[in-house]
């Protein structure tokens, strides 16, 4: 493995504001275009706990003393440009997908987007964080990462199982 750039603290603000960003995005479509009640709840689910995580760090920003923080949305990092990238393509790939198939790409995207991010934040953010709240927020997105992660697979899991079809019932509701 080569060695990787180090990140400067408001960088790792800037991929941290990056994935929440994407997650929110990803999780309002899954949101209204999910087919089974359990994705919904997850895509909702998704959703809080990225916006709660943006909150956090617009919190510490302005509580800590980024000088830079100011231009924290704007640090350029190929972390942060290259996730974006991949969540703009998925949004697009998750429009123009068909009702059938929906959940399951959702499913499977969401997947991806977090072994991305926690590949980022295992081999770029954490190596890189110098400020000690800021590496108790990273630490703790990398925590939600894996619970998400948890959760998707587990979705997965139902998915091939999915007896019905994939059509809304209330046992899906129980995920």
């Amino acid at each position: 493995m080569q060695s990787a750039t180090l990140l400067a603290d408001p960088q790792i603000i800037s991929v941290l504001s990056t994935i929440n960003a994407g997650a929110v995005e990803r999780g309002s479509i899954a949101n209204d275009a999910a087919q089974t009640a359990s994705v919904r709840a997850f895509a909702q689910e998704v959703i809080d706990t990225r916006m709660a995580a943006q909150e956090r760090l617009t919190r510490l920003v302005a509580a800590t003393s980024f000088d830079d923080a100011v231009n924290v949305s704007n640090a350029e990092n190929t972390v942060s440009d290259t996730l974006q990238a991949d969540s703009k393509s998925i949004v697009a790939r998750l429009q123009a997908t068909e009702d059938a198939g929906f959940d399951a790409l959702f499913l499977q995207t969401q997947l991806d987007v977090l072994s991305a991010e926690l590949q980022a934040i295992d081999e770029r953010l954490l190596p890189s964080v110098d400020s000690a709240l800021l590496r108790t927020e990273v630490e703790r997105v990398r925590a939600e990462t894996l619970v998400l992660t948890q959760r998707t697979r587990a979705l997965l899991a139902l998915q091939g199982d999915d007896a019905d079809g994939g059509v809304p019932n209330d046992s899906d509701a129980g995920i």
